[in-house]
C-alpha cells in the first residue's frame, strides 16, 4: 500500500515539474493524458467533489501506473515506460483490485491539500518544488503510524507507533544547513582531489558515499547534487553548466556514487524515490538502485576476520531468557570445535574469501551493465535477483547469518544449538543444517536484520585476511556521512507501553507501574514486551561480545550509557578506506563523555581531525544557526549565543584517516 502512495507522490512531483511525459510524444497524446489520465486532474477533482462508488477514476489511474511500469509505456498517452518504482511485483497487493471514486478522491485529497492547524483556508501542496527535505518530513510523519489489521472485524486502522519502536527504526531527520556543513568540509575536499587528477571525470565517478542510516535519503541527495555539479563542470568546461548537463550528471552520479542502508524498509523505498526524483530525465527509465540502497541493520553483521576466527566463547554468555546450564554446555562444545579447527585437526578454518569472491565477480558484471532503456534496467534487476538467489550467495550469507545468530539465539534445551560447527556447515554444506537450525537462523536474520558489509557491497570491500587489518577486508567508502540515532540501548517501559496506554507518559512512577502491571496481564502484550527486551539485550550482547566493536575504554566494555551513536561512529571509521572521510552528527558525549574515550583516542592517534563544530539550533520557526569553529585544542561551545533552554546541542565532526 505504501508503494502506491510513493507512486502517487512521484507522479505528482514529476508531472508538476514537466518530467513525466515523453518529450518526443505527439501533442495529441499529451493532451489526451492531461485531459483524462493525469494526476493533476485527479487532484483538481478531489478538491471539488466527494465522488461516487463508481471506479472509473481508479481504472484510469491504473492505466497510467501500469503504463509507467511497462517496457513500452503508453504511447497513446505520451507516457514512457520508466520501470523502477512502477514495475509490478508480488508485493503489489492492490494489483487487480478496484477502488470507488469516493475512496480514491478522499485519499488524493489527503495527499494534495493542507488544512493549517491554526485555521484559515486550505492550501494545495506545491509538489513542483517538493524536495528531499519535504520527503524527510513525510518520512517522519509516516513513521508515527503503523497499519494494523483486526481479523475479527476485518478492519484496517492506522495506530500511533510506540515511541521506542520509532527510535529503533532510526527515524531521524537532519536539517539541510547541518548536512551542508558536513559535506562542505568532507565531500568538497574529495572533489577537489578528484578534479585535480589526470582523469577528473573518472575520478569523480569513482567516488563512493554511503549513509548507514539513510532515512529519506537527505544526505545522499545533497551529496549527489554536489558531486553532479562538479562532474558537469568538468565535462562542460564551464563553471556554470547548463541544467541539461547537470541533470545528466546527476543520473550518472546516482548510478555510480551513492549507497545507503536502513533498518526500516519504508526508509529504503522512500530514499530510492528521493533519488529517482532527483535523477529523473523526461523519457528515460528510472535507474536500478536495489544493489546500492539496501534494507538491513548496518551495526550487526560478520566481517571476514571474525568469520575466519570462528564463533568466540563470549557468544555463550547468559542474557535474559537463556538457561544458564545450556549456555555453559554449549560454550564448552563451541570451544572444543573451534580449538580443533584452529589446530587444523580434520578441518581447516572457514575461508571467507572463497565465500565472498564469487559474489564480487557477479556484482562487477552488474555494475558494468547499462541502464539506458527499461529493458536494460530490467535485465540488471533480473541479474541482481538471480545473484541473491544463487547458491554461492546463499551459502556465504547463511554462514555469516549463522555466525551472528550464535550470539543472539535463545539458549535453552528447547532451542537448537548454534555453534562454530554450525557456521562451518552453513558455509560448506547448508543441507547439513537441521531444519530446526535453518529455521532458527532464518527467524533471527529476519528479526535482527543482519547485514554483512563485505557481502552486501562486494564492489567496495574485498576480503583480504593478510592485509585487511582487524576486519579482514581491503577497500571501503570514500565518505560515510550521517546523523545516527542517539538512543541508549535499554528497554524503555514507558515508551513501549505508551502504544497501548498513551496516558502512561503523563503520570508519576507509581501510576506507571500500575498501568504496566495491568497491561502485562494480556498475554499478547506481555509476549511483545518480552520479545522487545530480548532483542535489545541480544543486540547489546552482540556489540559487547562479538569483537566487531573495539573502541571501548579499557575495563569499560559495556558499562555506562550504551548509546548506539558510538557504534555508528566506529562503523563509519572502519568502513572508510585508508584516505576516506567520516562525517557524523553526534551528541556532545563524543568529545566529553567517558564512554567515548576510546573513540577519541582513535580520532587523535590514527586520524586527522579536520573539523569539530559545535552547533546550537533554534526552533525551526526562526531558522537561526550559530556555528563556532575553533582549533581542535580550543574547541568550545559558546552558550551565550542563544538561549540554551530552547536548543538542542549537536556536534558535527569530520575525521580523515592518515
Amino acid at each position: 500500500m505504501l508503494r502506491l502512495v510513493y507512486r502517487l507522490l512521484f507522479c505528482f512531483v514529476a508531472e508538476d515539474r514537466g518530467l513525466l511525459l515523453d518529450p518526443s510524444a505527439e501533442e495529441t497524446s499529451r493532451a489526451r493524458y492531461t485531459a483524462g489520465f493525469s494526476t493533476s486532474r485527479l487532484r483538481r477533482i478531489a478538491t471539488r467533489r466527494r465522488g461516487t462508488r463508481h471506479s472509473d477514476l481508479w481504472r484510469a489511474l491504473t492505466i497510467t501506473l501500469d503504463g509507467l511500469g511497462s517496457d513500452v509505456g503508453r504511447p497513446e498517452l505520451g507516457l514512457p515506460g520508466i520501470g523502477g518504482l512502477f514495475r509490478n511485483s508480488a508485493s503489489d497487493v492492490v494489483q487487480g483490485c478496484s477502488l470507488g471514486n469516493d475512496a480514491l478522491l478522499a485519499a488524493i485529497r489527503h495527499l494534495s491539500v493542507i488544512q493549517p492547524k491554526e485555521g484559515g483556508p486550505r492550501r494545495n501542496i506545491d509538489y513542483q518544488h517538493l524536495g528531499s527535505e519535504e520527503l524527510g518530513g513525510i518520512y517522519e510523519s509516516l513513521l508515527e503510524l503503523v497499519p494494523r489489521h483486526d481479523p475479527s472485524t476485518r478492519a484496517f486502522t492506522l495506530d500511533a507507533l510506540a515511541g521506542n519502536e520509532r527510535k529503533t527504526t532510526g527515524a531521524h531527520y537532519t536539517p539541510a544547513p547541518l548536512i551542508d556543513c558536513l559535506l562542505e568540509a568532507s565531500l568538497d575536499a574529495l572533489l577537489d582531489e578528484a578534479e585535480a587528477s589526470p582523469d577528473p571525470e573518472g575520478a569523480i565517478l569513482s567516488l563512493t558515499v554511503c549513509d548507514p542510516a539513510v532515512g529519506s535519503g537527505h544526505f545522499l541527495v545533497a551529496a549527489a547534487r554536489r558531486i553532479a555539479h562538479r562532474l558537469a563542470r568538468v565535462r562542460s568546461g564551464d563553471n556554470e553548466p547548463s541544467v541539461t548537463e547537470t541533470q545528466t550528471a546527476v543520473q550518472d552520479v546516482i548510478a555510480h556514487c551513492v549507497y545507503g542502508i536502513d533498518i526500516n524498509p519504508m526508509a529504503v523505498e522512500l530514499c530510492k524515490v528521493s533519488l529517482w526524483l532527483e535523477a529523473m530525465e523526461p523519457g528515460k527509465p528510472l535507474g536500478f538502485l536495489d544493489h546500492h540502497i539496501v534494507n538491513g541493520n548496518g551495526l550487526i553483521g560478520a566481517t571476514p576476520r571474525l568469520l575466519a576466527e570462528g564463533v568466540p566463547d563470549a557468544a555463550f554468555t547468559a542474557i535474559e531468557g537463556d538457561d544458564k546450564k545450556t549456555v555453559t554446555a554449549r560454550r564448552k562444545t563451541n570451544a572444543f570445535q573451534r580449538d580443533r579447527r584452529s589446530q587444523q585437526i580434520l578441518d581447516l578454518p572457514l575461508d571467507p574469501a572463497a565465500l565472498a569472491d564469487p559474489i564480487a565477480v557477479e556484482m562487477a558484471k552488474i555494475e558494468r551493465m547499462p541502464e539506458d532503456t527499461v529493458e536494460q534496467v530490467a535485465d540488471k534487476a533480473a541479474l541482481y535477483s538471480a545473484l541473491l538467489e544463487d547458491a554461492a550467495t546463499t551459502r556465504a550469507r547463511l554462514a555469516a547469518d549463522t555466525w551472528c545468530a550464535a550470539f543472539v539465539a535463545v539458549k535453552t534445551p528447547a532451542n537448537p544449538s548454534i555453534t562454530d560447527d554450525t557456521v562451518r556447515t552453513a558455509g560448506e554444506n547448508p543441507a547439513g543444517l537441521t531444519p530446526e537450525q535453518r529455521s532458527e537462523v532464518s527467524d533471527l536474520t529476519r528479526r535482527y536484520q543482519f547485514l554483512h558489509w563485505h557481502l552486501t557491497f562486494p564492489q567496495i570491500f574485498k576480503v583480504d585476511l593478510e592485509n585487511g587489518g582487524d576486519l579482514g577486508w581491503a577497500g571501503g567508502f570514500d565518505l560515510i556521512p550521517g546523523n545516527p540515532p542517539w538512543d541508549a540501548l535499554s528497554p524503555d517501559a514507558k515508551e513501549f507501553f505508551a502504544a497501548y496506554e498513551p496516558s502512561i507518559r503523563f503520570v508519576k512512577k507509581d501510576e506507571q507501574d500500575r498501568i504496566i502491571s495491568r497491561l502485562v496481564e494480556n498475554r499478547s502484550i506481555s509476549d511483545s514486551w518480552s520479545r522487545h527486551r530480548r532483542e535489545l539485550f541480544g543486540l547489546v550482547h552482540f556489540i559487547k561480545s562479538s569483537g566487531r566493536y573495539r573502541m571501548f575504554a579499557p575495563g569499560n566494555l559495556g558499562k555506562g550509557d550504551f548509546n548506539v551513536y558510538r557504534m555508528f561512529v566506529e562503523t563509519a571509521l572502519t568502513a572508510t578506506h585508508g584516505s576516506g572521510w567520516a562525517a557524523q552528527v553526534t551528541p556532545s558525549g563524543l568529545y566529553n563523555g567517558a564512554n567515548a574515550a576510546a573513540i577519541r583516542n582513535e580520532l587523535f592517534e590514527r586520524c586527522r581531525v579536520e573539523v569539530i563544530a559545535g552547533l546550537r539550533l533554534t526552533p525551526p520557526a526562526s531558522g537561526f544557526l550559530a556555528l563556532t569553529r575553533q582549533p581542535v585544542s580550543q574547541c568550545t561551545l559558546r552558550s551565550e549565543e542563544v538561549l540554551p533552554s530552547i536548543l538542542r546541542l549537536v556536534l558535527g565532526s569530520q575525521m580523515r584517516w592518515v
